[in-house]
């Protein structure tokens, strides 16, 4: 008896793509792009928020420019590195 999913028979259902691979196969490389993707996507998100930062601090008062602009001067990996020893080394 065929079934509607993959054109598969009930027995082959569960066991794996109609390509031979496991599915296991199949997702772990998806797996591995959506955390390539995470870890681009902070960085990103962090650099962003310094920018904004930069920029807020070329609207402040020029006396306070030198020090607004050193505390946005960290590098995301600096930032990592920092945040991970808080954390404990985690």
């Amino acid at each position: 008896m065929k079934t509607a999913i993959f054109n598969m028979t009930k027995s082959q259902y569960g066991q794996g793509a109609p390509d031979g691979f496991p599915r296991s196969m199949k997702i772990i490389p998806l797996v591995l792009l959506v955390c390539c993707l995470a870890a681009c996507s902070a960085k990103q998100v962090y650099e962003g928020g310094m920018g904004m930062e930069r920029s807020k601090c070329a609207q402040g008062p020029a006396n306070e420019y030198r020090n607004c602009m050193e505390r946005s001067d960290m590098s995301y990996e600096e930032y990592e590195a920092a945040r991970k020893e808080a954390d404990g080394g985690n």
